[in-house]
């Protein structure tokens, strides 16, 4: 029966890819169209929640399993279409038996995924397992789970994409920051420099304009000590015994080389020493 349904449909062209919507890489809001109380939905919620806790997250439940099944789901597909309630429909079920997923298969099903404005993913049953709306629906997923990773990827890529651009910001501050401290200290290095050979030229003019003014300083007194030093050479020779002797005079002295300042000291045959500017003579008293 399956078969010759799916060969019907797909007669019909509902299979073809040209009719397959693009799914929304960054949706708003999924729509699920599931058991409420299935492990298909605390699946799909745990990992949107976790991979792109930004998305919301419509729960549309519906019977997935018994006569009224397939009645439900179409009712949610159309409803969801009817109220623009979200940007993708995730239609599906977890695993079971072939007639467990016969639901999904119903025509009722089959037309209103034929006919939703809004992208359908088709997630029935396990890998192995498959159904006709996996055909019509514009994109098949293996797994409930593996729904949740197709609507939740963009997101996620972007959340990498958003962290690695951090880390490259980070990196690329943290090497102009590296770069401004380097060149940072090189200026105040240099600066430090230049304040130091502006004081050492400070003192070296310092220096040398006090050199200068010792010089000048030494070179002064040098010539009034030559001065003073000429004075007293002319004030000792003015006072000078020899000088006394060039004027005329002559020393006295007895044979003991004392000095006879009278004639008292110098009687009758005293022998005397006569000392001239010149040289020297003897001579005795004779009155």
């Amino acid at each position: 029966m399956l078969q010759m349904r799916k060969r019907l449909y797909e007669s019909k062209g509902y299979f073809a890819p040209e009719l397959k919507q693009p799914i929304p890489r960054y949706p708003k809001r999924v729509g699920v169209v599931t058991s409420a109380g299935g492990a298909a939905l605390q699946d799909i919620l745990n990992i949107t929640a976790r991979r792109a806790p930004m998305l919301d997250i419509l729960v549309l439940p519906a019977v997935v399993q018994g006569t009224t099944a397939a009645q439900t789901i179409s009712n949610r597909i159309r409803q969801a279409n009817e109220l623009l309630l979200c940007d993708i429909l995730i239609v599906g079920r977890g695993g079971g038996s072939l007639e467990d997923l016969l639901p999904f298969s119903e025509e009722c099903v089959l037309e209103a995924i034929h006919d939703s404005h809004i992208p359908v993913i088709s997630a029935v049953g396990h890998e192995i397992d498959w159904a006709l709306s996996d055909f019509v629906a514009d994109l098949r997923a293996p797994t409930p789970s593996a729904a949740a990773e197709l609507v939740s990827q963009g997101y996620l890529d972007l959340h990498q994409q958003a962290k690695a651009l951090k880390q490259q910001v980070a990196r690329s501050m943290q090497t102009k920051l590296l770069v401004a401290q380097q060149r940072l200290k090189s200026h105040d290095r240099l600066v430090r420099e230049k304040r130091m050979e502006a004081i050492i030229g400070g003192k070296e003019y310092l220096l040398a304009n006090a050199t200068q003014n010792l010089a000048t300083s030494m070179k002064h007194l040098l010539v009034l000590s030559a001065s003073r030093l000429h004075t007293a050479h002319r004030e000792l020779q003015a006072l000078s015994p020899l000088a006394i002797l060039a004027r005329g005079y002559c020393v006295v002295q007895d044979s003991e080389k004392r000095l006879v300042r009278s004639a008292k000291q110098a009687p009758k045959g005293t022998k005397l020493s006569l000392r001239f500017t010149d040289g020297c003579r003897k001579a005795v008293v004779e009155e």
